[in-house]
């Protein structure tokens, strides 16, 4: 285990098993974010008679001539985005060839590890029929895909072939167009090892996940117990502890917590040895107040005190983590912005209203620092002040849910109980659209203390239900 060579293999190898096997994240991202703009993009249309090209609209090109240009360019965005989820190691064709393993083809075992090649005697009858789409061949013997996926894919477009335009047949015969994703890979990145492992790794887990009989064998992608995430995190069995590999598990844990495995990344802390806990190892667990004990004057440490000390209503604790920050760093908007919440909080609404008005000042497109002010001055019975704030906040196109609360508190205060109605009803609506209960929920000591009566509270809740 002393081979530098060897433990570089390895890490690389412990990566890539966490990017092909977190799938979920990569499905999503893919579906959510980058297949609708694709699907802008294109100017084709599935029908009960396949694939038909549409015509351009000559009313869309006069009044938006340059709205095929930036389709265009969204497509070519979103098809870069891909790419690099696959140069960086992410499985992002998982999810669209899973429905292509039903095929007889792969009732066969052996085939889920064979290496692709076009002689393979249970493709045949697929091959003879794309006899001419010469590019096709080029592109599956040299694309992106993995071996298991070349075979499904090749399977699948004999299958299609028929629906597809006639001009588009065409063209792939004389080599002008090739299917989307099918790009050649460079012969030096082909050999590759790690692209070579990565294939392989590849075909691995969609056998494991989608051979029909996979219930009768084990899966070594499934974990055996509720403390894994997933079984291929290798680098924390007890044979690696005391090697170099624990040098590497630091680069391993930033990548965890970016993909948001949590089980994972507790179970790879755990294995990290006591001599290597240091500042970074106790801000990854969010352990701030060891991480303070070692490095006084660490950024992030006194950021998560501070936020660690607000949660849990010491706003005291937290004011005072903020000063000290704001001595180091001065210019931070954010740091000046929530000592001032700190200090309302605490209900000194002058000295926060004087961070907040040179804020305001500084900066009044900053909606964070109007949304405070307005609530300070509210809270401080300078509803008249707040008055302009909350007009400004409630211009924006999609307000802060909790701006239609505060400002709903401030018209109650006046005495305008319609408008206030009208505002809470409005902030009621918001937080049942995110899944909250249907009971208004105010901040009832709040009111009590400004002189609003009980039997005003429920008033108002039966008149805002009403509405």
């Amino acid at each position: 285990m002393q081979d530098a060579k060897v433990v570089d293999e390895l890490t690389e190898l412990q990566m890539q098993l966490i990017y092909t096997t977190d799938v979920s994240n990569d499905t999503k991202k893919i579906r959510e974010e980058i297949m609708p703009n694709l699907m802008k993009s294109n100017s084709f249309k599935l029908t009960n008679e396949g694939l038909v090209e549409t015509e351009n609209d000559p009313l869309e090109d006069i009044l938006h001539p340059d709205a095929a240009e930036e389709r265009m360019e969204k497509m070519e965005e979103s098809m870069k985005r891909m790419l690099d989820m696959q140069k960086q190691g992410s499985d992002i064709f998982f999810s669209g060839f899973a429905q292509m393993k039903r095929s007889p083809f792969f009732y066969d075992m052996s085939n889920w590890f064979v290496p692709f090649y076009m002689q393979h005697p249970d493709i045949a009858e697929h091959v003879d029929k794309l006899e001419g789409f010469h590019l096709l061949e080029i592109a599956m013997l040299r694309g992106p895909f993995c071996n298991s996926d070349k075979y499904s894919f090749l399977i699948a477009f004999q299958q299609m072939l028929h629906q597809l335009p006639e001009n588009i047949v065409q063209m792939m015969k004389r080599g002008e167009v090739s299917p989307s994703g099918m790009e050649e890979v460079p012969k030096e990145e082909r050999t590759n090892p790690a692209y070579i492992r990565r294939s392989y790794l590849m075909d691995m887990y969609r056998f494991f996940m989608l051979f029909p009989n996979n219930k009768s064998l084990y899966n070594p992608y499934v974990p055996q117990n509720r403390e894994e995430q997933f079984a291929g995190l290798f680098i924390t069995s007890a044979l690696f502890l005391h090697t170099p590999m624990d040098e590497r598990k630091p680069s391993l844990v930033k990548l965890l917590k970016k993909r948001k495995l949590e089980r994972a990344f507790e179970q790879l802390m755990m294995s990290i040895p006591r001599e290597m806990h240091d500042v970074n190892y106790y801000l990854w667990k969010g352990d701030f107040e060891r991480a303070l004990e070692l490095d006084p004057e660490n950024e992030r440490a006194l950021a998560g005190h501070a936020r660690n000390r607000f949660k849990a209503k010491d706003y005291e604790g937290a004011l005072e983590a903020y000063e000290h920050l704001l001595l180091n760093y001065p210019e931070k908007r954010n740091y000046m912005l929530n000592k001032a919440v700190c200090q309302v909080s605490m209900e000194d609404y002058e000295e926060a209203q004087k961070v907040l008005y040179q804020l305001n000042y500084e900066h009044p497109e900053d909606m964070n620092v109007a949304h405070v002010l307005a609530w300070s001055l509210t809270s401080d019975g300078k509803m008249e002040q707040a008055e302009g704030l909350y007009q400004q906040l409630m211009a924006q196109e999609n307000p802060n849910p909790a701006d239609f609360l505060n400002y709903g508190y401030s018209l109650w205060l006046q005495g305008r109980i319609n408008k206030a109605a009208e505002q809470l009803r409005k902030y009621a609506k918001a937080e049942m659209e995110q899944g909250a209960s249907a009971e208004l929920p105010l901040d009832e000591a709040w009111l009590q203390m400004r002189g609003i009566k009980e039997t005003d509270i429920r008033m108002m809740k039966a008149l805002v239900m009403m509405g």
